[in-house]
């Protein structure tokens, strides 16, 4: 399966809820209870946990910072959320923009700071690795309502960082590679089922960027498998959260 589900710390349910069900069109399973939320996104689940007195999101801007970059959802018509976005006041980071391959991006924040990409449409890849995992991804089709997708994460070595998703389950589709862009920006896509780690590697030194488990925003994905790495707290459900080698916060599926 991949990645199982996205975790995510909040101030306020409710107001989460209206992000992730209201706008995204997440499914909420069970019912809510001011404290745990579950949302279904087809191919994974979203978690937000209420946490009291957090801090901000370490999120940072640039791209170089290693670890959690983005939550990537697809879309079967971004222009419908770029309206909604404007009507909401919703933050925006980046776009719309239209790719010129048939793909479409889109960025905001959610209420918590962690960002999030509506996708529409299929990679065009530089260089295709493995042609089954390409089809497999094609496959899928358009997304009849918002389906989880992706995880964007910033890492130092791309090969390291290959072979460690490698071991849970994860393999590489293939690269695109960002003409141009003189920092050297390379994008990997590890497919794990019907998810994926989308790795951005860069030919220029990249900067850490620690979790905190005091802040709000992206927790932590749970994935197959076991993952390894320096303990970094818990979700106070029994859970351990293990940071890889680039410092995203992973959970051992069950």
């Amino acid at each position: 399966m991949g990645i199982q589900s996205i975790v995510i710390r909040v101030a306020d349910i409710d107001r989460s809820l209206d992000f992730y069900a209201g706008l995204l069109g997440g499914e909420p399973i069970g019912v809510a209870d001011g404290e745990r939320a579950t949302l279904d996104f087809v191919t994974g689940t979203v978690e937000l946990v209420r946490f009291e007195n957090g801090t901000e999101s370490v999120w940072v801007e640039d791209d170089l910072y290693r670890g959690f970059r983005h939550v990537g959802f697809v879309v079967a018509d971004i222009g419908r959320y770029v309206e909604e976005v404007a009507r909401r006041g919703i933050r925006v980071r980046f776009g719309p923009m239209d790719l010129g391959t048939g793909m479409h991006i889109f960025f905001v924040f959610d209420p918590d700071g962690t960002v999030v990409e509506l996708v529409q449409g299929d990679v065009t890849y530089t260089e295709v690795f493995d042609v089954e995992l390409v089809e497999a991804a094609r496959a899928l089709g358009a997304a009849e309502r918002p389906r989880l997708d992706h995880i964007g994460h910033t890492v130092d070595s791309l090969e390291a960082s290959v072979d460690y998703y490698a071991a849970l389950g994860f393999g590489n589709a293939g690269k695109l590679v960002a003409p141009g862009d003189p920092r050297g920006m390379r994008m990997d896509y590890l497919r794990g089922g019907d998810t994926v780690i989308e790795l951005f590697s860069w030919s220029v030194p990249t900067a850490a960027n620690p979790p905190r488990p005091g802040s709000y925003g992206f927790a932590a994905a749970v994935v197959d498998g076991s993952p390894t790495g320096e303990r970094i707290g818990s979700l106070g459900d029994g859970r351990t959260v293990l940071a890889d080698p680039d410092g995203l916060p992973l959970i051992a599926g069950s």
